[in-house]
């Protein structure tokens, strides 16, 4: 099994488990302190993301920021 099938496989399982965990959570919590939580512990998978030797302020730099700003834009506009 090559590894982006995996992979697939692994976000399709984590999403089917972060949206079973919100809904059983909706009665007991607001919205914005699930929304809170759950970018907080997928924010915890960002450190194993970046390289050893890539430095946190290279990580964070775009590659085409006109396109991220475009996406804003757009964003915005609708």
């Amino acid at each position: 099994m090559s590894n982006g099938i995996l992979l697939a496989l692994i976000a399709y399982a984590s999403y089917s488990f972060s949206d079973a965990v919100i809904k059983s959570l909706g009665g007991q919590f607001t919205v914005f302190e699930i929304g809170f939580f759950s970018t907080l512990f997928a924010g915890c998978f960002l450190f194993f993301t970046k390289s050893g030797d890539e430095r946190w302020r290279d990580f964070w730099r775009t590659k085409r920021p006109w396109a991220v700003q475009a996406r804003a834009l757009a964003g915005i506009a609708s």
